[in-house]
C-alpha cells in the first residue's frame, strides 16, 4: 500500500487519501478515465498483431511509440495541472511515474533483438473456459439437484433406522407414504436422462425402479399372517439394503462430502481425532440397534427366548429395552458356551455371528483411535521441543513480555493448524502434464479478477502455463501473523486464495474483533466500484481483502514500499508473485516464437 500522494497510476490500489490530495486524486482520476482506454486499446492491437510477420514490425513500433508518448501525456498532465498547486507542500506530489530499473533494461534490451518470423503453435489439448472466483455454476438445477442428493441421503438412513423396527409390528403408515412419494418423484426426475448415465449407473436405476420402489411399496400395505410369510415379508425387506450401493453417489452429489473434507482439512488434529471418535460411537449404535432387532426377531420364534422373559405383555419401548439387554449380554466371547445352548438354530447362528462382527469391529475402533493418540502424542512432543528451543533462546536474549507471549502463542497456532500441502509436494507425486494441468486449473480462477492476467490467461495458454507453474509461490499465513509494517520494502504481487487480510496505515490493535470490516472493492478506472472501508473508534481507516482480491501490485512495475500493517486476523492462503519472477519471464520470452511472446510483449509495456 502506499500513501496517496505517490500514487501516480490510475489503476491498482485501494487508498484513502488525505484531505490536501482529494482534489488532485479527482482530477486525475478524470484524466485517466479519458487517457487510459486509449492506451489500452493500441495495447490491445500491439498484442493482437504480434503474432503477424516481422514485415509489419515498423508499424507495430510506431504504434508503441504513440502509447508511450500518451502515457507520458498523462504523467505530465497530472504533474502541470493547476489544481495540484495549492500549497508548497505538495510539490512531492508532482513527480512522475517511473519505471523501475529491471523493465527500463528489459524495455532498452527488447528492440536490439531481432523478432523471428511468427509460426503457428497448437494450443494445449486442454481448452478451458475459467470463471471467476466463486461465480462457479449455482443455478437452480444445481441448487435442486444438490438439495433431492442431501434429502436421499437421509431417507436412506431413515430407513435403514426404521426397517428394523418391522420386527416389533410397528406402523409407520406416514413415513411409509412420504418415502415411497420421495422415490418416486426422484425416479420420475431421473428418467428423462437415462442416455447421460453409463451402463452402470443405467442398470442400478433400473435394479431402483423395478425392485426398492415396489418392495417399499409392499412392506407398507402387506403383514405377515402365516408361519411362512415371515421369511418372504424379511426377504423383501432385505431389498432395501440395496439402497445402500447408491449412498455413496448421492453423498458425493449432496455437497456434504466436499464441506466435510474442506472443514477437517483446515481444522486441528484433536478435533480430527474427535470425528473420528464420534462417527465410529454412530457407526457402532446404529449397529447395536439392528442388532437389538434381530435378536427380538429371532426370539419371537416358537421356543425363542422372548418367550421366557415374557415380553409379550410389554410395551414395544419396553420390549426394545429388554432386547438391547439380551443383545449386549450376547456379545462377549467368554458367553460363547452360555450362546451354544439357546433353544433354536437362528438364536445360536445370530449369537456367534454377532460376536464375531463385535470382535471386529473392536478391533478397527481400537486401531482409529490408537493412530488418533499416537498423532497428538507426536504433535504434542514436536510443539514441546519448538517451545523448549523458543524458551532456551529467550533466556540467552531476553526480550519483552508481551513479544514473548506473541512468540509462545504463534508457536501453538503454527504447531496445531492442519496446513494443505503445497503445488511442490505434488510435483514429485503426478506426472508432468497433469502437475501442469493441476496448477494452471487451480490458480487462473484466482487471478480471474485482475485484467491484465486474466486478459493474458484467456488469449495465450503458454503464458498461463508459465505463470501458474513457475511463477506463482504459496504462502500459508496463519492466524493473527502480521503480513508487513509500515516502512518495509515490497517484492511481491499478492493473491487472496483463502481467508481474509486486514489493512490499516496505523499498527492494528491486538484483539481483531474491535475491527469491523466490510469487503474490499476494486479501484479500478474501468469496473467502477468505489473503495470501501471501515473505520475504528478513533477514526483510522482500516480496508479489508477477501478471496479474489490482491494488493502490493504497485511492486511489479516500480519501486514501492509499504506505508501501513497488513494482518490476517484468521489465517489465509496467499499466492506470491515476485517482480523477479515476471522480469525472468520477460526475459526468457524475448525472440520466442510461441505465443508466449505476444503476451510477454503487453507486460513489459505496463
Amino acid at each position: 500500500m502506499a500513501d496517496a500522494r505517490q500514487l501516480r497510476w490510475p489503476f491498482g490500489f485501494r487508498v484513502d487519501p488525505p484531505i490536501a490530495c482529494r482534489k488532485r486524486l479527482a482530477v486525475a482520476m478524470s484524466l485517466s478515465i479519458r487517457t487510459l482506454p486509449e492506451v489500452l486499446v493500441q495495447i490491445e492491437g500491439l498484442l493482437r498483431s504480434s503474432s503477424k510477420s516481422s514485415r509489419e514490425l515498423p508499424r507495430q513500433t510506431s504504434s508503441f511509440n504513440s502509447a508511450l508518448r500518451k502515457m507520458q501525456d498523462f504523467s505530465r498532465a497530472i504533474s502541470s495541472n493547476p489544481v495540484q498547486e495549492e500549497s508548497a507542500e505538495d510539490d512531492v506530489c508532482k513527480e512522475r511515474f517511473e519505471m523501475h530499473p529491471d523493465w527500463q533494461k528489459i524495455s532498452a534490451a527488447a528492440p536490439t533483438l531481432q523478432k523471428r518470423r511468427s509460426t503457428i503453435t497448437r494450443r494445449s489439448s486442454f481448452e478451458l473456459v475459467h470463471a471467476p472466483l466463486g461465480l462457479r455454476q449455482s443455478g437452480v438445477r444445481a441448487r435442486c439437484a444438490k438439495g433431492m442428493s442431501f434429502l436421499s441421503v437421509v431417507f436412506i438412513f431413515l430407513g435403514l433406522m426404521v426397517l428394523p423396527l418391522y420386527a416389533f409390528g410397528l406402523e409407520h403408515g406416514l413415513f411409509d407414504g412420504i418415502t415411497i412419494a420421495f422415490w418416486s418423484l426422484l425416479l420420475v426426475a431421473q428418467g428423462p436422462k437415462p442416455v447421460e448415465r453409463s451402463r452402470k449407473r443405467l442398470a442400478a436405476w433400473i435394479l431402483e425402479a423395478a425392485f426398492l420402489v415396489v418392495a417399499r411399496v409392499g412392506l407398507a400395505l402387506w403383514r405377515p399372517t402365516s408361519s411362512s410369510a415371515p421369511l418372504a415379508w424379511g426377504s423383501v425387506s432385505a431389498l432395501q439394503l440395496f439402497r445402500l450401493c447408491t449412498l455413496p453417489y448421492y453423498y458425493e452429489h449432496s455437497g456434504v462430502a466436499a464441506f466435510t473434507h474442506n472443514v477437517l482439512r483446515k481444522t486441528s488434529r484433536e478435533v480430527r481425532a474427535t470425528w473420528n471418535v464420534s462417527w465410529m460411537g454412530l457407526v457402532s449404535l446404529f449397529c447395536l440397534h439392528c442388532l437389538t432387532c434381530a435378536w427380538f426377531g429371532v426370539g419371537s420364534q416358537v421356543g425363542g427366548w422372548t418367550e421366557d422373559a415374557e415380553l409379550a405383555r410389554l410395551a414395544w419401548h419396553g420390549q426394545y429395552v429388554r432386547s438391547m439387554e439380551w443383545a449386549l449380554s450376547r456379545l462377549p466371547p467368554s458367553r460363547i458356551t452360555e450362546n451354544m445352548e439357546l433353544q433354536t438354530q437362528a438364536e445360536r447362528l445370530l449369537a456367534v455371528l454377532s460376536t464375531a462382527l463385535a470382535v471386529l469391529f473392536a478391533s478397527i475402533f481400537t486401531s482409529v483411535v490408537t493412530n488418533d493418540m499416537s498423532d497428538l502424542r507426536r504433535l504434542k512432543r514436536i510443539r514441546k521441543e519448538a517451545e523448549d528451543r523458543l524458551c532456551d533462546f529467550l533466556e540467552a536474549h531476553p526480550v519483552p513480555h508481551a513479544l514473548e507471549q506473541q512468540l509462545s502463542s504463534y508457536a501453538r497456532r503454527h504447531m496445531s493448524r492442519v496446513a494443505p500441502p503445497g503445488k511442490e509436494e505434488l510435483a514429485g507425486s503426478l506426472p508432468h502434464f497433469l502437475y501442469e494441468e493441476l496448477c494452471c486449473q487451480a490458480f487462473t480462477p484466482i487471478v480471474s479478477g485482475h485484467s491484465l492476467f486474466h486478459s493474458l490467461c484467456s488469449k495465450y495458454s503458454a503464458f498461463q502455463r508459465e505463470l501458474c507453474v513457475r511463477c506463482f509461490v504459496e504462502w500459508h499465513v496463519m492466524a493473527q501473523e502480521t503480513l508487513f509494517l509500515p516502512g518495509v520494502q515490497c517484492e511481491s504481487l499478492l493473491f487472496v486464495v483463502r481467508g481474509g487480510i486486514t489493512y490499516s496505515k496505523a499498527r492494528l490493535p491486538s484483539v481483531a474483533g474491535s475491527i469491523t470490516n466490510t469487503a474490499w472493492a476494486q479501484i479500478l478506472p474501468t469496473s467502477g466500484p468505489e473503495v470501501s472501508v471501515s473505520s475504528l473508534s478513533e477514526g483510522v481507516s482500516v480496508s479489508s481483502l477477501s478471496e479474489g482480491d490482491w494488493l502490493c501490485e504497485h511492486c511489479l512495475w516500480t519501486t514501492w514500499n509499504y506505508l501501513g500493517q497488513a494482518r490476517a486476523d484468521s489465517g489465509a492462503d496467499m499466492l506470491c508473485l515476485s517482480r523477479d519472477k515476471v522480469c525472468e519471464l520477460a526475459q526468457a520470452g524475448v525472440g520466442t516464437v510461441d505465443d508466449t511472446k505476444p503476451a510477454l510483449t503487453a507486460i513489459r509495456k505496463r
